[in-house]
């Protein structure tokens, strides 16, 4: 894995760059191994409300909390990251056809369910999870991210605290809609947008 020295300073988790480029060689093993890999994208469910009530640092612990949870279920610090968005993305490598894509994404899920002590604090975290599967719903990186935050994205309109494997009837038009939400803000970040302005004239 590569050097995750500029990790996320809140959770300490590797930068999704990082993650991205990991997952990418575990594609190319996976296609020499013939195995599965399974990515699950996590929305802790009302987060900013907590992070409304609380102080920045009660906010800060928990997700230091919540990350090294994941850390321990994911198995690998190199195979989870804190997305920009403030989301989690966990890969679990190696899988076999036998196993089923919401198990995985309920056993991280259940990694929450004990509640988190924050000092006199006590609270519970749920958690909206989509998951994607190479090679059964994606073949490259960025579809596979795509597809399983389209899937948690859902989960969450729907009330949150579940579990949805990516489907595309059910996910597809979400997950184009996210691609494009990519696709503009890498243009803007290249300068490749321009603001137009068109007088108006009364007749």
């Amino acid at each position: 894995p590569s050097d995750p020295a500029s990790g996320d300073s809140i959770s300490g988790l590797i930068p999704s760059h990082v993650l991205e480029e990991n997952l990418a060689a575990e594609l190319v093993r996976a296609v020499h191994e013939c195995s599965r890999i399974i990515v699950c994208y996590l929305r802790i469910d009302r987060f900013d409300m907590i992070d409304e009530v609380c102080d920045f640092s009660i906010a800060a612990n928990l997700t230091r909390m919540i990350a090294e949870r994941l850390t321990r279920r994911a198995g690998d610090p190199g195979r989870i990251c804190r997305t920009e968005s403030g989301g989690f993305v966990a890969v679990f490598v190696g899988q076999d056809a036998a196993t089923d894509q919401l198990d995985v994404g309920q056993s991280i899920a259940a990694a929450l369910e004990p509640p988190f002590v924050l000092g006199s604090m006590t609270r519970r975290v749920t958690a909206s999870v989509g998951v994607s599967c190479f090679p059964d719903t994606a073949s490259e990186v960025r579809e596979l991210l795509q597809q399983a935050a389209a899937a948690a994205y859902a989960v969450k309109r729907t009330g949150g605290n579940d579990v949805h494997a990516y489907t595309a009837i059910r996910d597809g038009d979400l997950g184009r809609q996210l691609k494009l939400a990519d696709e503009l803000d890498g243009a803007v970040q290249r300068g490749e947008m321009e603001l137009v302005y068109q007088p108006v004239l009364s007749a």
